[in-house]
Parts: structure tokens; sequence; C-alpha cells
């Protein structure tokens, strides 16, 4: 083994544990198939319990992840939107 990288890790291993510095991405995926709200929200909580627990740093992401699919308001439908601005360029 490289002495080099032993002397690294019994170094890093003696200093506090404040967090791990790496996210593997498959532990911030958010289903799509969560339509229930019930089991949507259980779900969460138990994902972020037993996957983000000692990740912080990745918990804020996966939340807007999850805004994103599961919006807490209904999104305006686009084409309403652009038909009503399209009325305050009427012509004379």
């Amino acid at each position: 083994m490289n002495p080099a990288y032993v002397k690294m890790s019994k170094k890093r291993l003696q200093k506090e544990f404040v967090g791990f510095d790496s996210i593997d991405p498959r532990m911030e995926r958010v289903p799509l198939d969560l339509r229930n709200e019930s089991i949507r929200k259980a779900y969460l909580e138990n994902h972020k319990h037993w996957f983000l627990r000692g990740h912080e740093n990745a918990l804020s992401d996966f939340e807007k992840s999850v805004e994103s699919l599961y919006p807490d308001r209904p999104k305006e439908p686009t084409q309403l939107t652009l038909l009503e601005q399209k009325e305050q360029y009427k012509t004379q």
C-alpha cells in the first residue's frame, strides 16, 4: 500500500467527523410515482432519515427536486398565461 496514502488516511481519521464530503447521486433521486400525498410525505421523511441523515449539504438539493416534481400548489397553465399576456398587445 502507498505509504503516503496510509499517512494521509491516519491523519484524516484523527480529525473530528463533521459530515461526508461527497454523496452518491442515487441518494438524491425522487421517485416519479408518489402521487398520493400521505404516502409521498412518509416516503420522503424516511428517505431523508435513512439516506441523507449525514449529508446535510445534499438535503436542500433533494428538497428542491421534490418541490419541482411535486409542487405544493398547482402550476399555472402555460397556455392560459400566454393568451392572457397577448391581450395587452391589442392593436387599435
